[in-house]
This record gives C-alpha cells, structure tokens and sequence, in this order.
C-alpha cells in the first residue's frame, strides 16, 4: 500500500446580483416534507434569468450518532446540530442537474447553490419574506489577481510511480466477482460518514468563534456536497463527529508547508480519536498566508484501497507494514462573504482525492505502456508548470464543451488540478472516468462507514466473566476472515444485572468496528462497582446486523460479573444509661446485601445480673434483602433502690449464627449507672416484754435501702431503768452484718425474771462503728422491761364520825397493805348506802386509791352532812375494788354517822315505844 498526496491550490472570484420570487405556500410546503420526502416548487429560479418547476428532496447531512463538540481550550462540551432543513435536486425527475439548498427552520432563510446553463456555478442567499427571495449569482471560476493564485503539483506517490486509473475492463470484473449482497448495495442508500476538525484560526476568522453560524455553515456545506456526489456517484456524505475549536488547539503547524500540516493532523487523530468511526476525516484550516485563498491536501491511498485502518504511520516506514488513515486538511476562504458553493467545490475536490480519486488531467488518455499520455487533455484544462511532476506539459487551454452527468458546457471537473484557477466551466462535476472508476467501488464499500472490498465470513461473540471492581467488561468479538473491514451491531440485554447504570451501563445499538487484517474487534462495557453484596449477575450482549458478507454465528455473549462485597454484621457498645431507662443496641450490616440476612441474638450476664435487666432469650434478627442497614434491640432495665457503689454494671447482647453474612463484632456491652442513695443505718425502740416472759426483747436495725456490699455496725446493751446490777437484763455487744440486699437485723435481748411487784424498766441498746463510709441515721433504742408480777392485798378499815350540826365533815377511811410495794399500787373506791342517805347524810364519792412506792397505806375522805335532826346513827359502805397493780384482802369498810341530835320522845328504830 503506498502513499500519495495530491494538492489543488484555488482561490475564489464573484459578479452580479438577480433576483427571484417563490411563493409563501412553496415555502411552507418545503417547511412540512419529511426527511426523504420530496416537493414539487413552480417557478423556482434554476438560471440567472430562468425559473422552472422542480422537485426538491430533503435529506438529512448529519449521521445518526454523529456528536457536534465545542472545544475552547480543551474543555469540551457538546453543542446541538443545525436546525437547518437540506434539499437537493430529486435527479430521477431529471429537472435540475445541480442544486443545493438549506432553509432555515422558521422558513426566513435560504441559501445554496446551483449551476446555470452556461455552465457557471451560482450561489443562491436569500432572506424570506411575504415569497420574496433575493439570488445572489457568483462566478466562482474567474480567477483573482495573479498574486493570489497558487502553484502546484500534481504529486505522484512517494516512489515516483505515476498512479494510474484502472481500465473499464479491470473494473466490470471486479464488480462481477463481488458478493451478490454486495452488489445490492448499489440499489441502496449508502453513504460515508466524514468527521470535522477545525483549528483555531478557522473559527476566529471564519465565525468569529460562533458555534451556531459555523454549524449553519456545515450543514450547507454538505447540503451542496450531496448535490454533486449523489448525482454522480449516488453516495450521500455524512457529517459524523465534529470538533469547533476556540481558543486553543493541539495544531502546532504554521501552515505554511501544508504536508507538515497534514501530517500533524493525522498524527493527532491517530493519537486521540483513533477510534471514532468514520470514512474520512477532514481539517477545516485557517493557517493560509494568502488572504481569501483556498488551498487543501489529502492523504490517499492505492487506487484499489481508499478505506484503511483507523491508525496511521507517518514516518519512519520502510518493511511494508504501516497502516494509514483517511485524512485531509481543508484551508478554505475566510471571508465571511464567501459563498458555500465555491466551499463545495473546493472541499468536495479534496474529498474525491480521500476516496482515492486523482486528477482528471493525470487520469486522462494513456499510451500503451498504460501511463497517462503527458500531450493529451481532453478533460479539463492545465498548466504548463505541472509538467515537472510528469503530468501534462502543455499549454493552459480548455477543452471543448461537453455534456457531463446531465450538466451542459463542462469544460472543466471537480478534480481538476486547476478546478477554480483554469476559467474552465464547470468543475461541479465529476468526469466519466471518475464516475466509472469510483462507483462499483463506493457500491461495495460504503454503508453509514467505510468497509474495504472482500471478507466475508461469519462474527461471534465470546462470554466474559469480570469482577465489578474492573470496568469496562471488555467482549471479544472475532471474524473468521481478515480481509478489509467489517462491523456488527451490539446491544445489551438484562439478565440477574441491572442496566442503567445501576450494575452496568447500556450499550444501545453500537456498532463495533473490525479494522482492516484484524480478526478481532472489542466492545466495552462499563461495569459500576457498587457495595452491595449480591451473587454473581449477568447480563447479555446481543448481535445484529452484521455488514454486508457477514453472517453472525453466535448473536449473544453473557457477561457475568463477580460479585467482590461481603457483608458484615456488628453490634456496637451502647451509651450507659441510668437504671431503669431502656438501653439500645444497633445491630448493623457494613453494606447492603441483595439476599436476606439472618443472625441470632441473646443477653448474657455480666456484673449486671438478672434482677438489673430483663434478659432476652436467642431469638432471630432479619435484615431483608435491599432494606434497612441498622436495625434496635432494645433491653429494659430495672430501676431498684439497692445500692450500688463503684463502676457501671455490665452485661452483653451476643450475635451468633448468622446467614448470608459474616459477624464482625459479636459482642456488645450494656452499662448501668446506679441512681440510689447511700444507705444509712437506725435502730428502733423494742416493744414492751414481760420480765419473766419467754421472748426476749427484740430491737430492730434498719438500713434506709438495700446496698450491694455488706456493711457491719456494733450493737450493745446499756442500762436504763433496768440495771445489770439489779439482775434485770443480760449483758450483749455484737459486730451486726448487713449483707447484700438486707435491709432489717434483729439483735435481741434477755431479761432476767424476778417476784418483786415493781414498775416497768427501760433497757438501752446503742449502734456504734459502723462500716467506713456510712453512717447512723439513729443510734439509741429503748426496750421495756414489763412488770408480771402480782400487786399487793389491800384491805380497808371500818370508821365512824359524829355528824355535825351543819356543814361537813370528812370520815376518813384507811387503805392498807401488808408491806411496802416496789412500784406504785392503786384500788378503785366508791360509796353505797346502807341507811345513810347520799346527799343528805354524805356525799357518794368514788376514785382510785394509790399507794406509792415505799409507803404501805393511803387514806379515803368521805364528806359527812351535818344536821339538827334527831334520829338514829345512819351507816354506808366504801367498796374497794382491785386493778392490775393490786389485789383485794379486804373489800369493804362500814362508815357510821353518830347522831348528835336530842329533843322530843324518844324514837326508836323500830317504830314508836
């Protein structure tokens, strides 16, 4: 495969201005026809002076997936298409033979090209109002001023072989060798797809860097591109991958030597975009010292092979094994007048060299040695200073007209070396021997890319098995034939995975790319490493549309890919809490997990035992599959009033036995802040006991609340009423332990029994020493000593008192006992009469009489009534009556009243004598 590069050096002249009208249903109409779809205009103007009814086609100039980026100092960002609307003329009705136009989506705007009947090209711009279109006629073939026209060279390869059209005899047998289906592309649409770069100095001085006026631009150029490349080689060009540069730029070539300046392009290309699809690749340049020239250079390869591998080598390649791409660096007029036909003609000049075109004059007659005869030129026109590269030699002149590809008056063709310097009309077209050369070609090879002659076989698609944490899942796709190139559609499918970027993302429709002598092809797909533990997922990858030869052997691959997560369950060591609160654990998982985790869990005892808490017995924890990550286990302690002292009691919630998990921390600790008191130490008066009663006298002592550890206090006896030295008690001091959770202690006391009538003794019993760091609330307690035995016999004495004669007196009545008594001894008394009369004769009393201590009798005053009444002596009684201190001897005491009075008879007790 050899090299060639091919320079056409053009500039650009204008002249008069007409106008024409269109009416506004026309326009509405061109406005309503889908991509496609053709309209019928009356009175289109077709000529300078001429209108005619034709029928326009609109087609779309943009490849589906075709990305418009603007890239100002290397930050990239995309930007939107044209909402231009592209027609051309519909050939099979045979109306017009050339014509391009674009309008602007509200229907304002038009502007195209066309060619007119003498054969010049005419540039149509125009704004739209009430059916009102302005036509702007350009001559785009009379050259500029002698300073601004360009030399050149019709450059052979690099060896110096002169490239050579191959004979219409060499062509029909290549076409008849070629595979039916392929043949069936002739009668298809088919088309390359062309991506754009540009350098800064194009953007600036063309658009002023205007993204929009520069897509406005594109979108008509390849609109006028069309007009000429499907009339005559029924191939549409598509605007594949564009980049709008601003600011700054990897182009470092000044342009002054345009091979520097295309090798750098390529070489970036290589380096960077290697692997966009295209046909071709094109530089739109600004770097040109001559103001308002064109000028463009295109890499090319042998006349049998246009289409190639993506990479290129640009030097340094001697053994025969480089590879190179399609490009072409395109230095167009930056007027901003300037008329896009004449972009077109030059543009589409560079891209006939990209398809593997040469020019006309070096493609002409050929002597029998099959070499270009150098004095024939029967094409178009030439210059005498071409002669240096063994092209033709002659004098500059044009060729007679002729009638080309239905366009009259060609005396000139679009890969004319001179197409916009010879003043030969009209380079608009592409000559017959290129049209008979470079269709059967195009036919085979050109379907939305770029596919090389031959191949043919079947493709597949491998399984792939990849860890989420790699990415991207890289398929292996394989042909079982190496010649030129081939591609096939991939899509994938879901299966366990999820697409949308959830496991992985979407590939939709993407055509992967075999490259020229390569069996292989990868598609990638982006894996998304996630943290969710899951089981292995998969997902498919489905082939279709395999290029033209092709069938596809196996249309599906599954990629699995490997789950790399664990999850693990934990259990953390909760904030203490004041008993009596709730304390919380939270059981969590490190990650989500797509099964359901199980794992069991249980309380044990720490230094916090049952009565601290309320224990929870094994039961299961479930953490369903995509749910929550956290989940409580909440214990309930128990809010007592035993003291506590010292650290937090402890005790543990246990994880065991888990599914679909590991446990990472098994354990976690519940802590218990005491909230009681420290307890304080009394003892209580004991109640009263008989001395010589069986139980002994029972003090009690008392802590305020139950304490965990044990605290002693010493108990001892002391004298009170009751006296050691009397015999009354028993003696007794004793260390008293509270132990853990007691609260009460008895600590008792003996008495000692006697016979002596005596009052009831007080016995002591006091707290002393209690434990280090508590204290007595109440250390002194009092026991009575209870007197059982029988009180003394009281006995009364009769008495007498001689009545007064007014007034009263006391009779006085004694009460004895045998002998002292040790305590106080009391009776009760009261009077009853015998024949005295209380009231008249005495005063009825009653009371109690007591005997004190050491004494052995008490007295009992009974008032006598005096009176002047003779009568007899009147007696009464005084009762006594025992009460638990005594006992009675005897009862009852006579009291008579001496009567004192005298006069009358004497009367008698019995009656008168």
């Amino acid at each position: 495969m050899k090299l060639r590069r091919l320079l056409p050096l053009l500039l650009l002249a204008s002249s008069a201005v007409e106008a024409a009208q269109i009416s506004r249903s026309d326009i509405d109409a061109m406005l309503k026809v889908p991509v496609g779809g053709t309209v019928e205009i009356s009175g289109f103007p077709v000529d300078l002076l001429a209108t005619a009814t034709i029928r326009l086609k609109r087609i779309d100039v943009f490849a589906t997936d075709a990305r418009i980026r603007h890239v100002n100092n290397g930050i990239e960002r995309e930007v939107p298409r044209s909402t231009m609307l592209s027609f051309i003329a519909d050939k099979s009705e045979g109306t017009a033979p050339y014509l391009g136009l674009v309008i602007a989506a509200d229907g304002s705007r038009i502007e195209g090209g066309s060619i007119a009947s003498n054969g010049r090209l005419i540039a149509i711009n125009g704004d739209l109002h009430n059916g009102i279109m302005q036509i702007n006629a350009a001559d785009a073939s009379e050259p500029e001023a002698d300073g601004q026209k360009f030399a050149g060279s019709c450059f052979n390869d690099l060896s110096g072989t002169r490239m050579q059209m191959p004979s219409q005899a060499e062509v029909d047998a290549v076409f008849a060798a070629a595979d039916p289906a392929d043949k069936a592309l002739l009668a298809a649409s088919r088309s390359a797809r062309v991506a754009i770069d540009s350098d800064v100095e194009f953007m600036s001085e063309r658009f002023a860097d205007n993204t929009t006026t520069a897509g406005n631009w594109l979108t008509s150029l390849f609109t006028q591109l069309n007009a000429i490349y499907e009339r005559d080689l029924d191939v549409t060009l598509l605007v594949g991958d564009v980049f709008w540069r601003t600011g700054s730029d990897p182009f470092n070539e000044s342009g002054a030597d345009i091979f520097d300046q295309l090798d750098e392009f390529g070489e970036v290309w290589a380096a960077n975009n290697a692997g966009l699809n295209r046909a071709f690749a094109a530089q739109m340049s600004g770097k040109l010292a001559c103001t308002g020239c064109f000028s463009g250079i295109a890499w090319v390869l042998d006349n049998q092979n246009y289409c190639s591998a993506k990479g290129q080598t640009f030097s340094g390649c001697t053994d025969g094994t480089c590879t190179y791409g399609h490009y072409s660096v395109s230095q167009t007029q930056t007027n901003t007048t300037s008329a896009t036909p004449n972009d077109a003609k030059f543009i589409g000049h560079e891209l006939g060299h990209n398809f593997g075109a040469n020019h006309t004059h070096c493609s002409d007659a050929v002597t029998g040695d099959g070499n270009p005869d150098v004095s024939i030129n029967t094409i178009d026109t030439c210059y005498a200073g071409e002669a240096s590269s063994g092209c033709y030699g002659g004098t500059t002149a044009c060729p007679a007209s002729q009638t080309i590809n239905g366009v009259n008056n060609v005396r000139g063709t679009i890969m004319s070396y001179c197409h916009l310097l010879g003043g030969c009309d009209n380079s608009a077209v592409f000559a017959t021997a290129h049209v008979n050369y470079l269709s059967p070609f195009i036919a085979l090879n050109v379907t939305q890319g770029c596919f090389t002659v031959g191949g043919g076989g079947t493709i597949s698609i491998a399984d792939r098995t990849l860890g989420e944490a790699t990415t991207p899942m890289n398929f292996t796709l394989t042909r079982t034939t190496t010649t030129g190139t081939a591609s096939v559609v991939a899509t994938t499918a879901v299966g366990t995975a999820t697409g949308g970027g959830t496991d992985y993302t979407n590939v939709v429709s993407q055509t992967v790319n075999f490259a020229g002598g390569s069996a292989t092809a990868t598609l990638n797909v982006t894996i998304n490493n996630d943290t969710i533990d899951e089981l292995d997922e998969t997902f498919v990858v489905n082939l279709t549309s395999p290029s033209a030869g092709y069938t596809i052997s196996d249309t599906q691959a599954t990629g699995t890919i490997t789950d790399d997560d664990t999850t693990s369950i934990t259990v953390n060591d909760p904030v203490a809490v004041t008993e009596g609160a709730p304390i919380t654990f939270t059981v969590s998982l490190s990650n989500p997990n797509s099964r359901t985790v199980t794992v069991s869990r249980a309380t044990a005892n720490g230094t916090a035992t049952a009565g601290d808490y309320t224990a929870l017995s094994a039961s299961t924890l479930t953490f369903a599959s995509g749910g929550a990550l956290t989940q409580p286990v909440n214990v309930t302690t128990t809010n007592d009033n035993l003291d506590e002292p010292g650290a937090a009691e402890t005790f543990a919630l246990n994880l065991s036995g888990a599914t679909n998990a590991t446990i990472g921390d098994a354990s976690g600790t519940g802590s218990i802040n005491d909230n009681d008191p420290t307890p304080t130490i009394s003892i209580a008066d004991a109640p009263i006991q008989p001395e010589n009663g069986i139980s002994p006298t029972r003090f009690v002592l008392s802590l305020s609340n139950p304490s965990q550890p044990s605290i002693s206090v010493t108990a001892s006896t002391a004298d009170g009423t009751a006296t050691l030295a009397d015999s009354d008690y028993q003696q007794r001091s004793l260390a008293q332990t509270f132990t853990s959770g007691m609260t009460s202690i008895d600590f008792d006391v003996t008495r000692t029994g006697d016979s002596k009538f005596e009052a009831d003794e007080t016995v002591l019993v006091n707290l002393t020493n209690p434990t280090a760091g508590y204290t007595i609330s109440d250390a002194n307690a009092v026991g009575i000593i209870g007197n059982d035995d029988a009180g003394p016999a009281f006995s009364i004495a009769d008495t007498s008192l001689t009545e007064g004669n007014g007034g009263s007196a006391n009779m006085i009545f004694t009460v004895t006992i045998p002998s002292a008594a040790g305590a106080n001894a009391a009776v009760t008394y009261s009077t009853s009469p015998i024949d005295a009369t209380a009231g008249s004769d005495y005063t009825a009393v009653s009371g109690t009489a007591t005997i004190t201590a050491g004494a052995t009798s008490a007295t009992i005053n009974v008032p006598i009534i005096g009176d002047v009444i003779d009568e007899f002596d009147e007696q009464f009684t005084v009762n006594i009556s025992a009460t638990s201190s005594s006992t009675i001897g005897d009862g009852q005491a006579i009291g008579t009243i001496i009567d004192n009075d005298s006069g009358g008879d004497p009367i008698y007790r019995h009656g008168f004598e």
